[in-house]
């Protein structure tokens, strides 16, 4: 009875759905080695399974799907853990008329949790390709935060002489420039925080672990 109502209840929401009926538990995990659902609507007391167990099992096999569990009787310890492990949301059967838009706010956010990732995963292949080109670069490049090293590329590190990064990774800039440079870089970074644009190619030098010192042309931005 339950289950026809809930079907009844979604056809009277308006929406198109396509659905599979599991009884108990065999048929829940066959229904899950099925392509992948949209929603797993749950009840929380089975013959011979419970909805929380059922909800790790869908959650194992499909962690991207919205999963609603629905009970004649649920305390908010046991609505807390459906939570916990994953559900989207609960709802009462004496309160069912919300199951249409539990189901469509369920749908949304899987949607939208669906857009973040792939954002995330473009922003993540972006960055990657950046930081292929960046640490291959032939010219040295570094990052200045608060005048100690925040990144410096591997042809930066053969410019002053030293192994690794991490010699470098947290130390002061400024011991790197030869001292009758340090005006005119301190200039130079004046006026990128004021006006934000690239400043022009200065000639100056750099002091290497070896103390000699290397002349180079530098660009900042």
């Amino acid at each position: 009875r339950d289950a026809e109502l809930i079907r009844d209840l979604l056809d009277a929401g308006g929406g198109t759905y396509e659905v599979i009926r599991a009884a108990n538990r065999k048929e829940f995990e066959e229904a899950l080695e099925q392509p992948a659902f949209d929603l797993i609507i749950c009840d929380f007391n089975l013959p011979d399974f419970d909805g929380l167990s059922a909800l790790k099992l869908a959650k194992e096999k499909y962690p991207a799907t919205p999963v609603i569990i629905v009970s004649g009787a649920i305390d908010a310890g046991e609505a807390v853990e459906c939570l916990k492990n994953g559900a989207t949301d609960y709802l009462l059967k004496q309160r069912l008329e919300r199951l249409p838009s539990a189901v469509e706010r369920a749908l949304i956010e899987a949607e939208e949790h669906r857009e973040r990732k792939r954002t995330e995963e473009a922003l993540r292949s972006s960055e990657e390709r950046y930081r292929a080109l960046v640490d291959n670069a032939p010219t040295g490049i570094f990052v200045n935060v608060d005048n100690q090293f925040a990144y410096v590329n591997d042809a930066f590190c053969r410019i002053v002489g030293v192994s690794s990064p991490e010699q470098l990774l947290g130390k002061p800039v400024f011991e790197w420039f030869a001292p009758q440079f340090h005006n005119a870089i301190r200039e130079r970074i004046a006026q990128i925080l004021e006006t934000g644009e690239l400043v022009p190619l200065m000639e100056q030098q750099y002091v290497r672990l070896a103390g000699s010192l290397v002349d180079v042309e530098t660009m900042a931005t």
